[in-house]
């Protein structure tokens, strides 16, 4: 079902289309989940919106919103976690029309870990919405 009005509550969508639709990631994955998935075939991404900072105008009007989204890429070993974190930082940061309420991303952080039986590469973005 599709919102009636998109703001940036509906980023994590649009982000998930951004991924989907780029050919280096779908070549290593195409399980991309939204927030948490307890259970997955390894390499997946999970996406999650950690932040929202809304503006307004000085009329009080709204104005372009900044997002905090966490691109989590989960693959079986570091070398398949670093290809899969690369893919997606580049369907996320390439010049391309505007997706959904989608204006711009910008790694701002990342963080790797062992999470179990995977390799966890987490990208943090600011949206621009």
């Amino acid at each position: 079902m599709e919102p009636k009005y998109k703001t940036s509550l509906s980023v994590g969508a649009d982000i998930r289309e951004m991924l989907l639709r780029d050919d280096d990631v779908t070549a290593i994955t195409r399980l991309v989940y939204p927030v948490f998935r307890e259970a997955a075939t390894l390499p997946y991404i999970v996406y999650r919106r950690e932040a929202l900072e809304p503006k307004t105008t000085k009329a009080g009007y709204r104005a372009a919103d900044t997002v905090t989204m966490y691109i989590e890429c989960y693959a079986q070993d570091y070398a398949q976690s670093i290809a899969l974190a690369e893919a997606a930082r580049h369907a996320l940061e390439k010049p391309q029309p505007q997706v959904g309420v989608v204006r711009g991303c910008s790694l701002t952080d990342s963080s790797e870990v062992v999470a179990g039986d995977a390799v966890l590469q987490t990208l943090i973005f600011k949206i621009l919405s």
